[in-house]
């Protein structure tokens, strides 16, 4: 029986030193995981949306930590449960996450793949543009208005399972532009984060 290790050791290696390349190896590999597992204990598809961008964000900026030689799965859900526990203890969402972008664009190195976030940022806006309507409202409602989904969902007479599925598919979609375009997934995850704060309004 091969290791269950084996085919992610050697991407953990290179994540460990800062391979972007590696990163969404990890996140294609186990996003839809991660989500499936946060909802079995959040029951909400927009909360276990943020928990997953969270655990990707956190596995990005912990890469130097990882030891190649444990069972990568494992390592990942630690913090995928880490993550929820902060979140049940916390009163309220996380409001004040600090975002090193500066210092993530003046490190990424690598051959081909020159970083302007900018540009990055004006591709997420053309494609939240794109998004159907309603799939746009509210995904401009949370993440640049900062509107919880009760809030949305008395805001536009939903009901808050539909506001959830709604943010959902919107994310989804947004994911598969990035993809597409070969654009790494820790950029979007990065100009997800980026785009609450209001750069566009």
């Amino acid at each position: 029986m091969k290791d269950k290790n084996a085919l992610d050791k050697p991407y953990a290696m290179l994540l460990k030193q800062g391979s972007t390349d590696a990163f969404d190896y990890f996140f294609y590999k186990y996003v839809d995981l991660v989500f499936q597992f946060s909802k079995s204990y959040l029951k909400s598809d927009f909360e276990a949306e943020e928990i997953t961008q969270q655990v990707f964000i956190k596995l990005w900026e912990r890469k130097a930590s990882i030891d190649p030689n444990q069972v990568f799965k494992s390592y990942l859900f630690k913090i995928v449960i880490n993550t929820i526990r902060d979140t049940f203890n916390a009163k309220t969402k996380e409001n004040h996450f600090k975002l090193e972008i500066s210092d993530y664009v003046d490190e990424k190195k690598e051959p081909g793949h020159e970083a302007n976030f900018h540009q990055y940022l004006t591709i997420l806006d053309e494609l939240i543009e794109k998004l159907p309507e309603k799939r746009k409202e509210v995904f401009i409602l949370h993440k640049k208005q900062g509107l919880t989904i009760h809030e949305i969902a008395g805001f536009l007479k939903l009901s808050p399972k539909t506001v959830e599925n709604t943010y959902s598919s919107a994310i989804k979609e947004l994911r598969k532009g990035f993809a597409d375009r070969n654009i790494s997934g820790l950029i979007l995850l990065y100009s997800l984060r980026f785009n609450r704060i209001n750069l566009f309004a």
